[in-house]
């Protein structure tokens, strides 16, 4: 399923702003390639750890290869794109990889371990202006559109092993988390005030194997296993 849909960009899985959040190992970003190689449409990795890939990707270092491989892709459909910075400052890399993102639009962006970008060198929102206006106006993005029916957005995925660490600004926007195995007693308790609705909720995070996560949606606060075994690659 790709298209507009409750205001809200979407392509298969991905829509809105999903967090992938939970301690190291346990499957945040290999959930997070799955929905990017699901995209029927276009889909942006940003990986500054240099360890992540998707099938078929196109791989790019630079802020100017990835505006030119934007506009190779222009129209297409079922493209994939790994930005792995190489040289510079890791912030002007991010800053212009979301930029792009915002301006292309009808696209997927995956941001492994964003929680690195955020901090207090951006003020009281402790993001970069280009994420704060992606988490914030990612749904009126000005790009193309989607074929045929002008509508326009930006699907952001994000993940990070410290909920506490990914500034407010984001992580309130979220409208859908995914939570992955965690027993420190602190960002249980974050998750149990800001995402769940009981402690006894929190607490079941605790038992969650590899690979598995409860999926919980802003609207309802359901939590839903899912998840499972995944392929080595």
């Amino acid at each position: 399923m790709r298209g507009f849909h409750n205001g809200e960009y979407q392509d298969g899985e991905a829509a809105g702003r999903i967090f992938l959040c939970g301690q190291s190992g346990y499957g945040k970003t290999t959930e997070m390639r799955r929905l990017c190689e699901q995209c029927s449409g276009g889909a942006i990795l940003y990986n500054h750890t240099g360890n992540e890939d998707l099938r078929r990707a196109i791989h790019v270092h630079q802020p100017g290869e990835l505006s030119r491989v934007l506009c190779k892709v222009a129209g297409r459909s079922g493209w994939r794109i790994v930005y792995t910075p190489i040289g510079g400052d890791l912030h002007e890399h991010f800053r212009s990889v979301c930029r792009m993102a915002y301006i292309t639009a009808s696209v997927v962006l995956a941001l492994d371990e964003v929680d690195f970008y955020c901090d207090a060198r951006y003020g009281p929102s402790r993001m970069p202006p280009e994420l704060y206006n992606l988490a914030h106006f990612g749904r009126h993005a000005p790009g193309a559109g989607i074929e045929g029916n002008g509508r326009r957005g930006v699907a952001m995925m994000f993940t990070a092993r410290i909920p506490t660490s990914v500034a407010r600004g984001l992580s309130s926007q979220a409208s859908e988390f995914r939570l992955f195995h965690e027993d420190d007693p602190d960002y249980l308790d974050f998750y149990r005030r800001g995402v769940l609705r009981n402690r006894q909720d929190a607490e079941r995070l605790r038992d969650l194997p590899k690979y598995k996560f409860y999926r919980v949606r802003k609207e309802d606060g359901q939590m839903v296993i899912s998840g499972g075994a995944r392929k080595t690659r």
